[in-house]
């Protein structure tokens, strides 16, 4: 069964479902996204698998505001820091295949608004105030001190703040 994705290759771009043996093929007829393809496949192609070189990739395909959100224990989380278009969700599957992302890592997207949490100024990155800031620290009704009677203040809490959620786009599943 072939799945319409956008284009004008024999009429439309199409994923041709996988056979028996996990074969599908795609045609890319827009020739700014194949560049950023073949851009970003060069970097996969020279092992260069460190952080710079995968930001300067997803930034290659979603521009500058896309970046790496977080990166360890055998994983990385990539965000492209906007909405994607139709062409781009259809296509999504692919970008795992040919981001400079090292063997035995697995690649995570984050879809949504920047910044995410632990992200930007305060508690929550950039939410409305909730609460104001030089907060005392209370445990029970004792306010705690640090060791020369200094009072233990927060900054500002906030309200609303997004929490980076790690997707996996199955990027050589057959759907």
């Amino acid at each position: 069964e072939e799945r319409p994705i956008a284009g004008f290759c024999d009429g439309t771009i199409t994923w041709a479902s996988c056979d028996a043996f996990g074969h599908g093929e795609i045609c890319i007829n827009d020739d700014e996204l194949y560049r950023k393809f073949l851009k970003v496949r060069r970097h996969q192609m020279l092992a260069l698998f460190d952080i710079e070189n995968l930001n300067t990739a997803v930034q290659t395909f979603w521009g500058s505001q896309a970046l790496v959100l977080a990166a360890g224990r055998g994983r990385v989380v990539i965000a492209p820091g906007r909405n994607l278009t139709d062409v781009e969700i259809a296509l999504l599957q692919l970008y795992p295949r040919v981001l400079p992302v090292a063997p035995g890592i697995v690649a995570r997207f984050h879809f949504g608004d920047l910044p995410v949490f632990g992200f930007g100024a305060g508690w929550g990155g950039f939410c409305d105030v909730w609460e104001p800031g030089d907060l005392a620290i209370a445990a029970g009704n004792d306010v705690l001190v640090t060791e020369d009677g200094v009072e233990i203040t927060v900054g500002p809490l906030m309200r609303g703040a997004m929490w980076m959620c790690e997707f996996d786009v199955h990027p050589y599943d057959c759907i």
